[in-house]
């Protein structure tokens, strides 16, 4: 770990919301003596770096009906967010949805109210709240204006949306519009053989737009005569609101970065004109303070990111890079909860197949029993602390099948700050004396029968007892 002495750098991301970065400098190696010069910043995870597999996780998915209906909304977020010219599919995909609210049961003012935030979100030179167009009646005659009540208006979108006396007044212009034909018989907007644009991560969009990518995904379904399918996302559209609205997903509510800084930050390495050199020694990202459901999402995302940099370097296996997890049985799942955990996969790649990238795996957990067999079944080396739970026990019986009883009956009573190694690395299982941390942890037990009989009037923050008659 501490392999470049003479300029060993630590970097250091903090919990999901502020934490910093740490660069330390050595002369000749003490780690008794460390220096360390801190330069603060927020840690961020940009959205769109997901995968669809993360994504499911992140928002908890369903495989069956969620996760397509995710898919087409990452799909249309990435589109409208695009600046090329896509027009035809974003066409295509507005006059469907607007033609199924015309046609659906809801009140016209309802209609309105939803086609207008639609347009105002997602819209085309050719579809928008300002285009303008003719309208052929029943007999032939072509109009450009529109009537509300006496007054006539001009012929666009907007106004044909206005609701007079509780009818939308411009219904049958805008089918007309929307479902209109070009000389050949073909309709100018609606496609007949459509497919949804595809998510791919990457792709820069704003994390705004993503529950109206949904109710949209959501509308086109529906105009296919999947009536019933927003029951069955209500789950998921709660999720992203939920996200939407909580402060802790800040840190996941980036539009802007740069995957490939990213990638090198995250390795410890600077890139300056396609020439790649080293900057850091050891790069932490602390996650000990946030929930689980938050601690999945980026363990995962960063430990893909992290293979990916790794496979990528030339030449290969060339870059060394040890995975340090820490706590692993947080996001390291035995039995995952659902299908939409597809995402922790990631340690079973790595893990199976990392090693020939250069792509090392060291896993830390106080319940073996709680984390993925594959994971545990691919460690050559093990160093084993006091264990008394027999399930435990009998997890490592399982993983380790040369490992005796002798050994087995001695891990209930390891002393403390002693441990067992048993492996590829050592010839004999070996107990051994863990040398002192320097500074040591805060993290000793209580002293209980020093701090419990204390005298009312005791102050936690100076920590001394107070004078006070009372009992």
């Amino acid at each position: 770990l501490f392999t470049d002495r003479s300029n060993l750098k630590v970097g250091h991301f903090g919990p999901a919301g502020v934490g910093h970065f740490r660069p330390a400098s050595y002369g000749h190696f003490n780690p008794a003596r460390v220096v360390y010069y801190v330069r603060r910043f927020q840690f961020t995870l940009p959205h769109w770096f997901l995968s669809i597999d993360e994504w499911a996780l992140l928002l908890q998915a369903t495989e069956k009906t969620q996760i397509p209906i995710l898919r087409n909304a990452l799909g249309l977020a990435s589109i409208f967010s695009i600046g090329e010219n896509v027009n035809e599919i974003k066409n295509h995909i507005l006059a469907t949805c607007i033609s199924e609210i015309l046609r659906d049961e809801t009140s016209s003012p309802s209609k309105s109210d939803r086609i207008l935030s639609i347009l105002q979100k997602f819209n085309t030179p050719e579809i928008s709240l300002t285009t303008e167009f003719t309208f052929t009646d029943q007999d032939g005659r072509e109009h450009d204006t529109i009537y509300i009540g006496n007054q006539s208006y001009t012929l666009n979108i907007r106004n044909c949306l206005f609701v007079h006396f509780g009818i939308i007044v411009g219904t049958e212009q805008l089918h007309y519009f929307l479902e209109q034909t070009n000389e050949d018989g073909l309709s100018v907007f609606i496609q007949e053989k459509f497919q949804m644009p595809s998510y791919e991560k990457y792709q820069k969009f704003t994390f705004d737009i993503i529950e109206d990518a949904l109710d949209l995904a959501l509308l086109y379904e529906e105009a296919h005569g999947n009536r019933h399918i927003r029951d069955y996302c209500s789950s998921l559209i709660t999720r992203v609101k939920s996200i939407k609205d909580r402060t802790d997903f800040n840190f996941l509510k980036i539009d802007d970065g740069n995957i490939s800084e990213y990638k090198n930050t995250l390795i410890g390495l600077n890139e300056i004109e396609a020439q790649k050199s080293k900057t850091s020694q050891i790069i932490i990202i602390d996650i000990s303070a946030v929930e689980d459901e938050i601690v999945e999402v980026i363990s995962c995302v960063i430990s893909r990111i992290i293979y990916e940099s790794v496979k990528g370097i030339k030449p290969r296996n060339s870059y060394p890079v040890n995975l340090i997890l820490e706590e692993a049985h947080r996001y390291i799942s035995r039995s995952p909860r659902g299908t939409f955990l597809k995402a922790n996969k990631i340690f079973d790649s790595i893990a199976k197949e990392g090693r020939k990238f250069g792509l090392l795996l060291l896993v830390s957990s106080q319940r073996p029993s709680e984390l993925s067999k594959t994971v545990l079944s691919q460690c050559s080396n093990f160093i084993v602390h006091r264990i008394q739970n027999p399930e435990d026990l009998s997890h490592i019986r399982q993983i380790t099948p040369h490992i005796s009883e002798t050994i087995l009956r001695r891990m209930p009573s390891i002393p403390t700050q002693h441990a067992l190694i048993f492996g590829h690395s050592v010839n004999l299982p070996t107990t051994f004396k863990v040398h002192e941390a320097k500074p040591l942890p805060k993290s000793d037990n209580n002293q209980i029968s020093e701090n419990w009989f204390r005298k009312k009037g005791f102050s936690l923050t100076e920590n001394t007892e107070t004078s006070n008659e009372e009992e």
